[in-house]
């Protein structure tokens, strides 16, 4: 199949790891944390952070009820900016998992096709729907859309992130 390079698991020479691994930085690989057990809480770099990276401004507290997702092959061309903790359970005062180790969770890196345009990407294990209710996990998100839009002006702590209509994730 001319698509069976894009997949999680191709072995199509130079595209090994398919779409997630040669454009994104990782593919799937598996749950660190045990799923529907265990939480995530975001540990955020502090030195990007205090270098005012864009996606993080206004990003204070990540704790999402999914799991820790497991990130073995991450480039060292990657620049990580949320490490994820498992939590001891599932609401957002679970305490850290300190037997697990921590997961990059959240990064940035360049790609190009062929030798083609340099672009960028945000790589993130976050997202799922329920993860939307955090609001700074909205925030991320909003703020990583402007970054990758060349726009970083226009984030600011005060960029509203919240929830239009009726939003009921499963």
């Amino acid at each position: 199949s001319p698509y069976a390079k894009w997949t999680w698991n191709s072995k199509v020479a130079g595209w090994e790891g398919g779409f997630g691994q040669q454009i994104v930085g990782e593919t799937w690989v598996a749950h660190h944390g045990i799923h529907k057990s265990e939480g995530t809480r975001a540990l955020i770099d502090g030195v990007d952070r205090d270098a005012d990276h864009p996606i993080l401004r206004g990003v204070d507290d990540i704790w999402v009820p999914t799991d820790v997702y497991s990130v073995k092959n991450l480039p060292s061309a990657a620049n990580v900016l949320l490490y994820g903790q498992s939590t001891a359970g599932m609401t957002p005062e679970a305490p850290l998992m300190w037997d697990k180790s921590i997961m990059p969770i959240t990064w940035t890196k360049d790609y190009s096709l062929n030798g083609g345009k340099t672009g960028k990407v945000l790589g993130s294990t976050l997202g799922s729907s329920i993860d939307f209710q955090v609001e700074d996990m909205r925030r991320l998100i909003v703020n990583a859309s402007f970054w990758l839009l060349d726009m970083p002006e226009v984030i600011t702590p005060e960029l509203s992130v919240e929830i239009v209509g009726n939003y009921e994730p499963t």
